[in-house]
């Protein structure tokens, strides 16, 4: 029994070092901008324990680098909900948000400045029609 329960010892502590060892090369490849090799990574590492806050923290800081907000807010109050009292989390939750909601704005004001540009182009093609017929 005791043989047994220092093999778990031993197996639990080779899980935690290589869940280090993949949480260090999933930033090493964020900040190398290798987006998609440390998702891959923070992904498996959610597979195997979706109770650490720490990986769902740098999930959502890798979505807000590449400007997916909306993935990022996702992530990042997943790992709030872990652990609610992190600092950190709930200044770059706020400012996930806040870029989504300017990214909300600013797509309202293009599409109200393209209905404009239309609505132009539609003036100059009357006026132009106008001109013409007036020849």
């Amino acid at each position: 029994m005791k043989a047994i329960c220092l093999s778990l010892i031993f197996v639990s502590s080779l899980i935690a070092e290589n869940q280090g060892e993949l949480l260090i090369a999933g930033i090493k490849y964020r900040s190398e901008g290798k987006y998609e090799d440390a998702v891959r990574i923070f992904t498996k590492m959610i597979k195997f324990n979706p109770e650490d806050p720490v990986v769902y923290y740098q999930l959502g800081m890798l979505y807000a680098q590449i400007g997916k907000y909306s993935v990022a807010e996702f992530n990042l109050k997943r790992a709030l909900q872990l652990k609610p009292d992190w600092l950190e989390v709930k200044y770059e939750l706020k400012m996930a948000s806040v870029k989504l909601q300017e990214y909300a704005q600013n797509k309202d004001s293009l599409e109200v400045f393209e209905m404009i540009l239309e609505e132009e182009s539609a003036l100059d093609t009357l006026q132009k029609s106008n001109q013409t017929t007036k020849k």
